[in-house]
C-alpha cells in the first residue's frame, strides 16, 4: 500500500477524500470502483458492466438515507425518554425494517470494500500483513472508513491531483481513472 490504514490524514483531516470516507463510505468506495472500472459488487468485469456503476451506488446511499429519515420522523415521538409509551404495532414494524435496511446496507458495504480491497491488493502485488488471508475483510468490517480513505489515496495521486467529493473519480475529470 502507499501508506497505512490509518493514514486517513495524511493530507489533513479536511481533505476531501478523508471527508467522504469519514461521512460517505459508501460513495468514497464507489469513487475506487468506478477508477477501476470494477461491478456492483466491487469485482473485475466488462467496461458494459461498469458503466453506471458510481450512479447506482449514489443512488442507493441516497435511498436509504431518505428511508432511515422518513422512518425516523415517524417514529420520533415513541422513541422519546420522557417516560414509557407503548408504541403501536406500525410503528415497531417500522423500526423492525429500518434494522432490517440498516444491516442490509452495512452488509453490502463491507461486502464490496472486502472485494474492492482484494482487488487492489491482488492488482498491484501487495503482500498481505495476516497470514490467515483474513486482512481484507478485517478492515472492511473494523476500520471502513479508514480502509476507503486508504484506497483512495492509493488509486490516485493527490500529490499531483485536486480531490473533489461529489465527482465519479473523486479527482476532476481530466485526471486519469488511475493516476
Amino acid at each position: 500500500w502507499k501508506d497505512g490504514i490509518f493514514g486517513c490524514c495524511a493530507y489533513g483531516p479536511f481533505h476531501n477524500h478523508c471527508l467522504m470516507a469519514a461521512f460517505c463510505p459508501m460513495i468514497a468506495v464507489g469513487q475506487v470502483i468506478h477508477r477501476l472500472k470494477l461491478n456492483i459488487w466491487g469485482k473485475p468485469s466488462s467496461v458494459a458492466e461498469s458503466t453506471g456503476v458510481f450512479q447506482r451506488i449514489v443512488a442507493a446511499t441516497l435511498a436509504y438515507t431518505a428511508f432511515i429519515i422518513m422512518i425516523n420522523v415517524v417514529c420520533m415521538p415513541f422513541d422519546s425518554a420522557e417516560g414509557y409509551v407503548e408504541p403501536p404495532s406500525f410503528i415497531i414494524s417500522l423500526w423492525v425494517i429500518r434494522s432490517m435496511c440498516h444491516y442490509i446496507y452495512l452488509g453490502f458495504l463491507i461486502y464490496i470494500t472486502w472485494n474492492v480491497r482484494h482487488h487492489i491488493r491482488k492488482t498491484y502485488a501487495i503482500p498481505e500483513g495476516v497470514k490467515s488471508g483474513l486482512e481484507d475483510l478485517c478492515c472492511a468490517v473494523f476500520c471502513n472508513h479508514c480502509t476507503a480513505a486508504q484506497m483512495l489515496r492509493h488509486t490516485t495521486d493527490y500529490d499531483t491531483y485536486n480531490a473533489t467529493c461529489c465527482t465519479e473519480k473523486g479527482v476532476p475529470d481530466d485526471v486519469p481513472d488511475i493516476a
